[in-house]
């Protein structure tokens, strides 16, 4: 079943964040990870919504997101996010319909 890694990221220092910006695809293809959305501006339709981007990853897995987000080539370069920037991250698992009729 697949699973969603979600993130909202405010930017604090955007040059900062550029380094992390262009080191982070490479980690996803190990894991089978692709980019989904990526979008600063979102269209809120209801409730409070974080400043910042939004970022919805898609893996086979929460196992696979799991390994990808503890892998040494993600945390190598995920105190740079952490440095130039303020995050909130989940992982979601996907919606089984066979198993919920």
């Amino acid at each position: 079943m697949p699973a969603y890694f979600f993130a909202q990221v405010e930017i604090t220092d955007p040059e900062g964040f550029d380094e992390y910006s262009r080191a982070f695809s490479p980690t996803l293809k190990p894991f089978g990870g692709r980019v989904l959305a990526a979008d600063d501006g979102p269209t809120q339709l209801e409730g409070e919504w974080p400043a910042g981007r939004t970022v919805l990853l898609e893996f086979e897995s929460t196992e696979q997101a799991q390994a990808w987000y503890d892998s040494d080539a993600y945390q190598a370069i995920s105190h740079i996010r952490r440095a130039n920037s303020t995050s909130t991250i989940a992982i979601v698992k996907g919606y089984d319909r066979a198993s919920r009729d």
